[in-house]
């Protein structure tokens, strides 16, 4: 057991409040408070004459106790709590807890996104990290299709039913390209045509949303999700111009849907002015161009998690 400090007050003594002595010797008994001392080597005049400094700085030392990760954070601020630095001077800060610190560093790759509309159960995803001790010869198969042609710098059109896995994978491939340091954008086709009609409605300049051309050269562009947006001839246009870079400096791109080419084709021929089967028949080829197909059916993924939740 580590043993009190020993409080030697100081000269005036006598005109300290009766209170702020009786917390100084509370908190000279107190383990982290030592230690922390000890560690910085803060003489113990100072926490004579900041006891209430030290008892905030342990009450949320406190509030970290038993913690297991950020999920079960009680800080007003997740990760981050009220911490105390001495250089001559007893100051607060606000510093990081250790599991804030750690989810940095495996964050840090995230850097490398130019667009992100990944989720965050997604940003920590890779390929060598996941189990797929359980998983079926089906989803074996894609699983490892897709890896290799992340390996090799190669384009996919994943497809198949809702919550089969497509977005897991694109999300490891975009994880690991990162991690390369290589410039990745992770787009939700719904999302990213929303922010193209809001462009639109807004009269913005093309030029000056920046998203675009980011898309046109990004080492990895994925396109999460394509078949399920709203199409109108002023967000297919962007598309076809973004592929059509993507194609020409042959940049790796990935797709992911519940469409199949055929579907998918039908889907762009649509718009609110009518039909256009010459520009559905441009995207698609460029689609081709850029991707090798791979179907990825199987069991919804999300649902089997909402039960095991349960």
């Amino acid at each position: 057991m580590m043993e009190k400090l020993e409080i030697d007050f100081l000269p005036d003594e006598e005109a300290l409040d009766k209170e702020k002595k009786n917390l100084a010797i509370a908190l000279s008994k107190e383990e982290k408070v030592i230690r922390f001392m000890r560690e910085h080597n803060i003489p113990i005049e100072i926490l004579a004459k900041y006891p209430a400094r030290f008892q905030v700085w342990l009450s949320e030392q406190k509030r970290c106790s038993g913690c297991k990760g950020l999920s079960e954070c009680r800080q007003q601020i997740q990760g981050m709590r009220q911490g105390l630095t001495y250089d001559g001077i007893l100051n607060f800060t606000l510093e990081e807890c250790p599991f804030y610190m750690q989810k940095r560093v495996d964050t840090k790759h995230l850097d490398h996104f130019l667009v992100n509309d990944l989720g965050p159960s997604y940003h920590t995803v890779f390929f060598e990290e996941t189990d797929i001790s359980k998983e079926t010869g089906e989803y074996l198969s894609v699983f490892v299709q897709a890896q290799q042609a992340c390996q090799k710098r190669q384009g996919l059109y994943i497809f198949g039913n809702m919550g089969s896995g497509k977005t897991y994978l694109a999300a490891c491939c975009c994880n690991e390209m990162a991690r390369l340091g290589k410039t990745v954008a992770f787009i939700h086709m719904p999302t990213f045509t929303k922010r193209l009609d809001d462009i639109y409605q807004k009269r913005y300049s093309v030029g000056d949303f920046d998203e675009i051309d980011y898309l046109g050269f990004a080492d990895l562009v994925v396109f999460d999700d394509i078949g399920a947006e709203h199409v109108n001839q002023y967000n297919r246009s962007i598309l076809l111009s973004i592929l059509e870079k993507r194609m020409q400096y042959q940049r790796m791109t990935w797709f992911t849907s519940n469409e199949d080419l055929n579907s998918l084709h039908c889907h762009f021929k649509d718009t609110y002015s009518g039909e256009d089967v010459l520009e559905s028949d441009r995207l698609l080829e460029r689609i081709q161009v850029l991707s090798k197909t791979l179907c990825l059916t199987g069991v919804d993924r999300r649902k089997l998690q909402i039960n095991d939740n349960k």
